[in-house]
């Protein structure tokens, strides 16, 4: 992943840099550091913005398609927390979600 790529995945996500520092689990700092190149990306953060942005998108599908994860009068990071919740904890939640061949889930990454 190059820097430029976490930066767009950021951007795609409409995440500040604080916000995807948390999201990742490393320190502004270090994020900063990988986002304007002063440092290679670790796989382990390549592999996270992929299982983040996998996560953000089975949840906008989960809402789509169940009832159970519209919520009225509660929070969106509520409600994402408990579709979180549920899908580790219920397996056969990712299951019942539906994707279309069609979908187009990441931005293809190309090497460099």
């Amino acid at each position: 992943m190059t820097y430029e790529q976490l930066a767009n995945w950021r951007h795609r996500l409409g995440l500040s840099n604080i916000s995807a520092a948390i999201k990742l689990g490393i320190s502004i700092d270090d994020y900063e550091w990988y986002e304007n190149g002063f440092s290679v990306i670790p796989k382990s953060i390549e592999l996270a913005t992929f299982a983040i942005e996998f996560s953000e998108y089975l949840f906008l599908k989960a809402r789509e398609q169940n009832p159970k994860f519209r919520h009225k009068g509660i929070g969106y990071s509520y409600t994402k927390n408990d579709f979180i919740n549920k899908l580790l904890n219920e397996r056969k939640l990712i299951q019942d979600i539906q994707l279309n061949k069609g979908d187009k889930i990441f931005v293809e990454y190309k090497k460099t």
